[in-house]
């Protein structure tokens, strides 16, 4: 007998995007968009450039996540995310790639409490074959 299958496999449903407003924080945008377009489940990118960061890295041993902020501008070489909903209330997670004008890199998982200098954003809305947000 085949095993069954425990993931869903998704399609991409509505495709947002646009600009981000300055000196707002980018998750918060983004989980507003989400909840005024009614979307449940959807993965998003943000280009631009942040006045301030908040990001953090996993610490395995504590089992949190040990933060710190970046308190100079920086340039977002890489930030995805996605976000799902459950029981009315969203979950976003994001990763981010930041460089400065020296070229010092760091990275981690983003957090809110992050400013937007300039940027755009694009959502991708996740969809299963019975048009059911998948569980992300």
């Amino acid at each position: 007998m085949p095993e069954s299958n425990p993931l869903k496999s998704s399609t991409h449903g509505r495709c947002l995007s646009g600009d981000l407003p300055s000196d707002q924080d980018p998750l918060v945008h983004i989980e507003d968009l989400c909840s005024q377009a009614n979307l449940k489940s959807a993965v998003f990118q943000i280009f631009g450039s942040v006045k301030h960061a908040t990001i953090g890295v996993y610490d395995q041993q504590q089992q949190v996540y040990v933060t710190h902020r970046e308190v100079h501008a920086t340039e977002i070489l890489s930030l995805k995310g996605q976000i799902s909903q459950s029981n009315g209330k969203f979950r976003i997670r994001a990763w981010v790639v930041l460089a400065d004008k020296q070229g010092q890199v760091c990275g981690g998982r983003l957090f809110t409490t992050t400013c937007i200098y300039q940027g755009a954003y694009i959502i991708e809305e996740l969809m299963t074959s019975d048009n059911s947000p998948p569980i992300v």
